[in-house]
């Protein structure tokens, strides 16, 4: 008897430590894919992030002649001051999206809605336009960061090709956004073009952070 005993106890020691590991494998694949999941769910949205800014901006330079009357050899300058904030805000992302990619994506896409939204009206003036400009490029500026971060989070174990769909994505994206704001600004005008660039980015930030949340697990 007192064999028996002390053979069993060990026995039961082993076979507990490899069913404790499984356990431990199985919750670390739940939380891997919940959080695979959570990660891949706003991606989906980038596009339309970026076919807005690109469809609005291909309108900036009529609308600055046309209604904040700026003179044509300073559209130069206005656009200047639109690609240095993207450069900042490219850096500013690169800070924040290592914690709050999310939060990151839709920050930008909150600015970039109420800078459009709010051209048409103080746009009409020099210092409103620069203002402006300067808060869209800052938004703008970080949705490539972001987006280029989700795809290679997405496809770990990928990432070169993650990189080859993001690229080509991101250039049909701004001939997207290019054609269609000029057909619409064509067939009615620049400040309905920011109007309507400006009403869509509110309902993706409104899908992104309410809706698209993943549901939560059993």
């Amino acid at each position: 008897m007192p064999v028996t005993t002390g053979s069993e106890e060990p026995t039961t020691g082993r076979a507990g430590a490899p069913w404790q590991e499984q356990e431990r494998r199985q919750r670390q694949r739940r939380r891997g894919r919940a959080g695979q999941e959570q990660e891949q769910e706003p991606r989906q949205y980038w596009p339309a992030v970026v076919c807005l800014s690109l469809g609005i901006f291909a309108i900036v330079t009529p609308f600055l002649e046309q209604v904040t009357h700026v003179e044509r050899g300073l559209i130069g300058a206005y656009l200047l001051t639109f690609g240095v904030a993207g450069i900042v805000g490219n850096f500013v992302a690169g800070a924040t999206m290592v914690r709050r990619l999310r939060a990151t994506f839709v920050t930008c896409a909150v600015l970039i809605a109420v800078a459009t939204l709010l051209f048409p009206l103080l746009g009409r003036w020099d210092a409103g336009a620069i203002g402006l400009l300067v808060v869209w490029g800052l938004a703008y500026g970080a949705v490539p960061a972001c987006s280029q971060t989700w795809f290679a989070r997405s496809a770990p174990q990928s990432q070169e090709a993650a990189m080859v769909v993001f690229t080509s994505s991101f250039q049909l994206t701004l001939a997207t956004g290019a054609l269609l704001g000029g057909a619409v600004a064509d067939a009615t005008s620049s400040q309905t073009v920011m109007l309507c660039a400006g009403a869509i980015a509110l309902t993706m930030v409104a899908t992104v952070g309410g809706l698209g949340r993943p549901a939560p697990r059993s």
